[in-house]
């Protein structure tokens, strides 16, 4: 209860409570049968209130609510997450696969015939990896690709991932779907390579199709933004054929392929040629000139 100014006539009598003057029998009250003995001491009872009402009370901490922002989210890390797909649990009604994230690197894992691969740029807590957004199945991707001796098909789905993930001056390519035919030992980051263009770091994939730029490799963030902490939407995606490796003089990459020019048999032949027609040239000037004729008899 606020106190302040106090009104002095013959002592203490009044205290000012709530912005309003109040006699003390109001803050004090006073039953009939004690008035006679507690009425002459109100003088000295109101200063030991005021007094007792001065005296401040405990602290008491100011409570907030913190807003949606960075900081409400805890660190994490910005990097590229290895998936696989597996048969859901038996017990589960929707039958099916789902994302198993993978605790090895790619290069120890060896995939199986009719395994799909999955690759998801995110930003997430290190113990909460998000899967792609999307989930075709190996028939979805490899259905129209024939097996060959020899050699295994990997169904392989990389999502680069939100805008929220990734730097903020960078844009994500849309996610990818495509069937890679590999040798039957190839490795699953054998297999990344044949439809898309990773590059690592000491075993661990930095970035696919130079998604992200740069040379950050699993990045460490302070504190993830909400943007990157909201729930995923899942993405549609269509399968497309596997990519073609490029090559240094492949003229899709814009440099013409160089031309070697003629070989050295054919321009020997050219060379015979031209000097057959001058020698040729010079005998017929010769004989319509009229020139000695030199012939060898025995």
């Amino acid at each position: 209860m606020p106190v302040s100014s106090p009104s002095y006539e013959g002592g203490l009598r009044s205290v000012v409570t709530s912005g309003r003057a109040r006699p003390l029998e109001e803050v004090i009250p006073l039953s009939s049968s004690s008035s006679p003995v507690i009425r002459p001491l109100l003088p000295s009872l109101g200063v030991a209130f005021l007094v007792l009402a001065s005296v401040p009370g405990p602290a008491v901490a100011e409570t907030t609510t913190p807003s949606p922002s960075e900081s409400a989210h805890g660190a994490g890390q910005r990097s590229w997450v290895f998936f696989s797909q597996k048969d859901k649990d038996a017990k589960d009604k929707d039958k099916g696969q789902e994302w198993a994230p993978v605790d090895k690197g790619p290069y120890s894992v060896i995939p199986a015939e009719g395994t799909v691969d999955g690759w998801r740029f995110v930003t997430a807590p290190k113990d909460q990896p998000r899967p792609p957004r999307t989930q075709p199945t190996f028939a979805d991707i490899c259905g129209k690709t024939a097996g060959e001796a020899g050699k295994k098909r990997i169904g392989v789905v990389v999502d680069y991932g939100r805008k929220s993930d990734g730097p903020s001056d960078a844009t994500p390519p849309s996610p990818i779907a495509r069937c890679a035919l590999v040798p039957s030992s190839a490795s699953s980051s054998q297999v990344l390579t044949a439809v898309a263009q990773p590059t690592d770091d000491g075993g661990r994939v930095c970035a696919i199709d130079n998604y992200p730029p740069g040379k950050n490799c699993a990045e460490t963030v302070a504190s993830i933004p909400t943007a990157a902490a909201s729930p995923d939407d899942k993405v549609d995606i269509s399968v497309s054929a596997p990519l073609e490796q490029p090559k240094p003089e492949d003229p899709q990459n814009g440099d013409q392929a160089p031309n070697p020019g003629p070989s050295k048999r054919t321009l020997t032949v050219v060379a015979a040629g031209i000097v057959a027609v001058v020698g040729g040239s010079a005998w017929l000037w010769r004989r319509r000139k009229g020139g000695p004729t030199v012939s060898h008899e025995q």
